[in-house]
């Protein structure tokens, strides 16, 4: 397959499409931006800031920015309409050391 791909051409393009894919990101429509207020400084992509998001439900659940010490934003794939993801996000929102959890209007409009 990869000799005939290479002959005619579409070896590089079939190559860009997979890599395109395989690292796009989340898209508006199937997921959504929350930032979480720690209690105390968490860094925002540490395994046990990620592991609280996963105990809480939110089993993709991608750590996108700090806004500071103790807060972060984070991208949760489920599309906004979803009653399962209002479950994460009151889920997350009874964890100890969890101060707040808020949907992050302006990125969920991009």
């Amino acid at each position: 397959m990869t000799s005939h791909l290479c002959r005619s051409g579409l070896l590089l393009p079939f190559l860009l499409a997979i890599t395109a894919c395989a690292a796009a990101p989340l898209s508006g429509g199937s997921s959504r931006s929350v930032i979480v207020g720690f209690t105390l400084a968490t860094p925002g992509d540490a395994p046990e800031a990620l592991e609280r998001l996963k105990k809480a439900g939110a089993t993709d659940a991608r750590f996108v920015s700090s806004l500071s010490s103790r807060s972060h934003s984070y991208r949760l794939t489920c599309p906004p309409v979803d009653p399962a993801c209002d479950k994460v996000l009151d889920a997350l929102r009874g964890q100890p050391g969890i101060d707040y959890v808020s949907i992050d209007r302006g990125k969920d409009s991009q």
